[in-house]
């Protein structure tokens, strides 16, 4: 029998580590939807139209904030295009 028909067996607590290392690296997915709906709080809060929120993601040049933009009527009808907004955070 060569190494390659060997199976491979895995102690049972890489499982959990690997499970904690993704959601560290990923982040948590709670994480971004409490803070899509603060979003949508506050850009309702100052009489904006709609929100757009873009969370935190992973570039090439390293970890990139999440940014929420309030959009206005005009801005919440475009179509085919990604208004500015007013940046929140």
């Amino acid at each position: 029998m060569s190494l390659l028909e060997r199976p491979v067996k895995l102690p049972l607590w890489v499982w959990p580590v690997l499970a904690l290392l993704l959601l560290v690296y990923f982040g948590s997915p709670w994480t971004n939807y409490t803070q899509s709906r603060e979003c949508q709080r506050i850009c309702r809060a100052e009489g904006f139209a709609d929100s757009r929120f873009k969370p935190q993601y992973r570039s090439k040049t390293g970890p990139q904030p999440s940014s929420c933009h309030c959009l206005s009527e005009a801005e919440r009808q475009m179509k085919d295009r990604i208004p500015p907004g007013t940046r929140v955070f």
